[in-house]
């Protein structure tokens, strides 16, 4: 790696508007706290770049750049033409020479839309609602998750196309699973199906990408969106760049999954949190005796702490905390009848970090000390 006597600066434009860029901008801090001789300039709204102003930056000692701002085409062939490192997160600019490009993989985008939807059986078609101009990352989202939806058997699999989209939606068999492009163009979706008197989601069941917050939750209804891994997009843009810097070889492309799934109105949030409920309880009678917590029961679903417990107490009236308590205590009713150890090793076996606890608990849940339950078994 080479190292410099002055440290390089590296400009970071994001766009100012999205909720993603302060994510994004985590990951980039991450990354370059790491990086001694790496200075960042950022700017306050990256849509705004020139080639003037890449041409001010690198007079001032601008040796690389991080673009992850739309509309900034003549800026970005400035900085092709000057030869300079650059790595763009999520956008579909056209990079020459020392460069790299980040973005969202499609692939998994489509993957985890498809599993949602999975989880409602009375699906009848498949759709996807496309970004305005055709981009390629929309194409590739949309080819994507077409294709896994052509694998469902008797599913009709269909692009809406931006002119004519009722008439088209109209046609299909309800009620049909639409992805749309964004946030942006879910939002919009969901007036197309209040204009044309559908019920979100007994008619359309809608997801997005993206969950920037605001927008999702201020739609009607509220839209449930996938969240993109953005501070990994940031962070592994601030090591591409840095490695073009080093002189070391850096991928073209790079590309990174989803961090979760936020499940608003759109859909069908009964059936998928019972799913989700499901799953956690085959994970919770499968570890429950090994010290598993919740948190390991959410790290294992990939949803947060505040979800789980929303989708428990709708579908099972409890927390989770309480199912992990209810197996550990079948656990050891199963271990008291079937087993001579000593009550605090029966304990520790079944999960419990001490005799004290579980003792209360198994009292006041059957009325009787677990000794006095080993007798009667």
């Amino acid at each position: 790696m080479k190292r410099r006597s002055r440290p390089v600066t590296v400009f970071v434009a994001l766009d100012k508007s999205l909720v993603s860029r302060t994510k994004k901008l985590a990951g980039i801090f991450r990354a370059m706290a790491r990086v001694p001789h790496v200075d960042m300039q950022l700017m306050d709204e990256g849509r705004a770049l020139t080639p003037a102003l890449v041409d001010k930056a690198v007079a001032s000692g601008t040796g690389a750049f991080i673009i992850g701002a739309s509309g900034v085409d003549a800026a970005m062939s400035r900085i092709n033409g000057l030869g300079l490192p650059c790595v763009t997160i999520s956008q579909p600019y056209r990079l020459h020479g020392r460069a790299c490009s980040v973005r969202t993989d499609n692939r998994k985008v489509a993957t985890e839309a498809m599993r949602l939807f999975s989880e409602s059986p009375v699906i009848a078609s498949f759709a996807y609602y496309p970004a305005a101009g055709d981009p390629e990352w929309s194409r590739a989202r949309g080819r994507h998750f077409l294709e896994l939806a052509a694998k469902r058997r008797d599913r009709t699999a269909s692009i809406l196309p931006r002119n004519g989209t009722a008439e088209k939606l109209a046609k299909l068999p309800k009620p049909v699973a639409v992805l749309a492009a964004n946030d942006t163009y879910g939002a919009e979706f969901l007036g197309i199906c209040r204009r044309q008197g559908l019920k979100v989601p007994d008619d359309v069941a809608v997801i997005s990408v993206d969950n920037e917050e605001f927008l999702c939750e201020s739609a009607t209804p509220p839209l449930t969106s996938i969240q993109p891994d953005f501070e990994r997009e940031g962070f592994e843009a601030a090591n591409a760049v840095v490695g073009l810097l080093d002189g070391r070889s850096v991928p073209e492309r790079i590309e990174c999954g989803t961090l979760r799934t936020v499940v608003r109105r759109s859909t069908d949030e009964k059936d998928y949190a019972a799913g989700i409920v499901g799953r956690a309880l085959s994970y919770i009678n499968a570890n429950a005796t090994s010290g598993a917590t919740v948190e390991d029961v959410c790290a294992s679903l990939n949803v947060s702490r505040r979800l789980l417990d929303i989708y428990f107490k709708s579908v099972k009236g409890i927390p989770p905390r309480e199912a992990l308590v209810e197996a550990r205590l079948a656990a050891l009713k199963k271990a008291l009848r079937n087993s001579d150890l000593p009550i605090a090793a029966v304990c520790r076996k079944c999960g419990f970090g001490s005799e004290n606890h579980p003792k209360k608990l198994f009292r006041a849940r059957f009325g009787m000390t677990m000794r006095d339950f080993r007798k009667m078994t």
